[in-house]
C-alpha cells in the first residue's frame, strides 16, 4: 500500500471584512510613528488593519498594534477619535472580500 501525503492541499482564506482601523501612534513631543511596506518599499504608514470576525475595532487596533510593532497596546491608553471613512474596494483587492449581493 502506497502511504504518500498530497502536500500540495491549500485551503482558502477566509474572506476579509471590508471594516478596518488606521492606528496612530505618536509620544509626548507630537512624533508620529511610521511604519514601512514590507510589500512596498519606500512607502510609510501608520499601523492598519482589518477587522476580524467577533472583534470590536479597539481589539482590531490593539492586536495590529501587536502584529505590526511588537507594542502591547493594552499598556497604553487607546482613544477612539470617531472618525470614518467610506471608501470604494479596488477592483485590484474585490477578491479578498466576500460578494456582495
Amino acid at each position: 500500500m502506497n502511504n504518500i501525503i498530497d502536500s500540495t492541499v491549500t485551503f482558502a482564506k477566509p474572506y476579509k471584512i471590508p471594516r478596518s482601523t488606521l492606528i496612530v501612534i505618536y509620544n509626548e513631543s507630537m512624533e508620529v510613528l511610521l511604519i514601512e511596506r514590507a510589500d512596498h518599499p519606500g512607502y510609510w504608514q501608520s499601523v492598519t488593519g482589518s477587522q476580524d470576525e467577533g472583534e470590536s475595532l479597539l481589539e482590531t487596533a490593539s492586536r495590529e498594534v501587536r502584529e505590526e510593532t511588537g507594542i502591547d497596546a493594552s499598556q497604553h491608553q487607546l482613544a477612539d477619535w470617531q472618525q470614518h471613512s467610506s471608501y470604494e474596494i479596488y477592483a485590484i483587492w474585490r477578491h479578498r472580500y466576500a460578494p456582495r449581493d
